[in-house]
């Protein structure tokens, strides 16, 4: 590239040409980046190990305290629950090969609703937690996919994503606000809004900031 090899890269001065050289570095940097590669799979691979180890151990250590104490199965059901949760949503951080917190995101929004389902029916059998935890699931999901879609679309201008995202958290946080009365007639949100609204202003501004600073550093050589 731009008439400079892989050697005098290297060496950071002009170097005489050297066919068989300059072979033999390119064919070290690839091997080089194929092991890292190969040592980050497998670590990601011992990290998925541990974690299903780790999520059937603790399931089973609570569902023999409880059957132990009561006879019964109860609230250990719902960490049962809360395990395949999480563990379904960490397990592609893991082991998948590209897109993993696309994949990630997509097991919380398959996941999610079903996890509810079974909550409401262990803690609330009135539908209360799934009705809820059903509006404030969809809106945070829609606010988790658009900031992915930002993060995706604005590669060179993570800052000003981070930005709109500080935006956005004010009406998103108004919208879950606005579902505790509803669902829970007699319970008002604690939350000023006047603070929320100066705090997203206040990061969103921060954000958009440094994103120019940064353009302006590129611009400049720095």
């Amino acid at each position: 590239m731009l008439g400079v090899t892989v050697t005098e890269l290297l060496a950071g001065e002009a170097q005489p040409p050297a066919p068989e050289a300059e072979a033999q570095v390119k064919t070290a940097l690839t091997y080089s980046a194929s092991v890292t590669g190969q040592r980050w799979a497998r670590a990601r691979w011992y990290g998925f190990v541990a974690l299903t180890f780790s999520c059937v151990l603790a399931a089973l250590i609570c569902f023999i305290c409880e059957f132990a104490i009561s006879q019964s199965l109860t609230w250990s059901l719902i960490v049962f629950a809360s395990l395949v949760l999480g563990w379904g949503i960490l397990a592609p951080l893991l082991v998948a090969g590209k897109k993993r917190f696309q994949k990630s995101l997509l097991a919380l929004t398959i996941l999610i609703f079903p996890y509810l389902g079974v909550l409401s029916g262990l803690v609330a059998p009135g539908r209360v937690v799934f009705r809820l935890g059903s509006a404030v699931s969809a809106v945070s999901l829609a606010y988790l996919w658009l900031g992915f879609l930002l993060f995706s679309r604005l590669r060179g201008h993570r800052w000003s994503a981070v930005g709109v995202l500080a935006l956005l958290a004010f009406p998103h946080t108004m919208a879950v606000n606005a579902f505790i009365p509803y669902f829970l007639p007699g319970e008002t949100s604690t939350n000023n809004i006047l603070v929320n609204l100066f705090a997203c202003l206040l990061l969103a501004a921060l954000c958009f900031g440094a994103d120019v600073m940064i353009a302006l550093g590129r611009r400049k050589g720095f």
